[in-house]
């Protein structure tokens, strides 16, 4: 047994020379610049997440305005131009009549605006028209 303790007792020693000269030496550079490289890494990866909530938040916000807004009647939008135009200094009429005819857009913006797909909306077919009548004779059923 006496071989076993001088095992452990050698062991023991060893260890704390080894310790003692791992103490002495200086900080290893590699291992500094990997831990700076961690916590960066955390430090990005955290900013991620938190721009991926903001994004998220914002499409989530978009789409609840775009609901609400389909929802406007045509009495409501011109109320909101009639405020705008009061709460914007320096309009006149003619800024308010041109803003409330869409005025400065693209007629292929205005057509796209009302298509069937933005209005619920969609052409006649032959088969919402009464026998013997034209697209441009009467109005399909609803």
């Amino acid at each position: 047994m006496s071989a076993n303790t001088e095992a452990t007792a050698s062991a023991t020693v060893m260890a704390k020379a080894t310790g003692d000269l791992v103490a002495t030496l200086p900080p290893d550079p590699v291992r500094e610049s990997l831990k700076a490289l961690q916590e960066e890494q955390k430090a990005v990866q955290a900013r991620k997440r938190e721009l991926a909530a903001k994004v998220k938040a914002a499409h989530r916000r978009q789409a609840r305005l775009r609901k609400r807004a389909r929802q406007l009647t045509d009495e409501d939008l011109v109320a909101v131009l009639m405020m705008r135009q009061k709460t914007t200094p320096g309009t006149g009429d003619a800024d308010a009549c041109s803003a409330a005819a869409g005025g400065g857009r693209p007629s292929d913006e205005r057509s796209r605006d009302a298509s069937p797909e933005r209005t619920g909306t969609r052409p006649p077919s032959p088969a919402d028209l009464p026998s013997g009548a034209s697209e441009g004779d009467v109005r399909p059923r609803e």
